[in-house]
């Protein structure tokens, strides 16, 4: 699906252009099998999601998003993570080291979040069902694409493809990778 929209800007291109960079980046590194749940334009939802990271005994899943705000207002950088133990603390150490990141790029840190449904689970889907499959996972929302304060980071395709080494970087962090 389309995700966010600010004029000519959809947020499925720009995470595309993210992910791909991340993969690339972290295909660098040793002993690192890296797994993207697709590369081209197809839709699967959520719990095909975590089903193939579960498939392939993933040590984590990272959703790559960019977000808007109903009032054009919010700007900064944030990662969702899971209410339920233990995934909440693997996605809370993984965010402190990537928002530390993205504070050195010039974000704003709106932090590392969870948010429960009505039912007392997760709120976001993609982590919901990857936590049902014993997988830990967070969304990483890079910045808001309808506000001028981070409109400097998303200018062109650069800016997407220096969010994903970004992204990489933090992993290779938080698993202790060696290149």
């Amino acid at each position: 699906n389309l995700g966010t929209q600010s004029g000519h800007t959809i947020e499925k291109d720009m995470t595309m252009i993210t992910a791909m960079t991340m993969y690339q980046e972290l295909k660098k590194y040793d002993n690192v099998q890296v797994y993207m749940t697709h590369t081209d334009d197809r839709d699967m939802s959520l719990k095909e999601r975590a089903e193939f990271a579960a498939g392939v005994e993933a040590d984590f899943l990272f959703s790559i998003h960019y977000n808007a705000s109903e009032n054009h207002t919010m700007y900064g950088t944030e990662v969702w993570i899971s209410c339920e133990k233990p995934y909440n603390a693997y996605g809370y150490q993984f965010g402190c080291l990537h928002l530390q990141a993205m504070q050195e790029k010039g974000l704003f840190l709106r932090g590392v979040k969870n948010r429960m449904n009505n039912e007392g689970t997760d709120y976001y889907g993609i982590i919901r069902e990857a936590a049902a499959l014993s997988v830990p996972a967070l969304i990483i929302e890079h910045c808001y694409v309808d506000e001028e304060r981070d409109a400097e980071y998303i200018q062109n395709e650069e800016g997407f493809a220096e969010f994903g080494r970004i992204d990489a970087l933090s992993v290779a962090k938080y698993f202790g990778l060696k290149s």
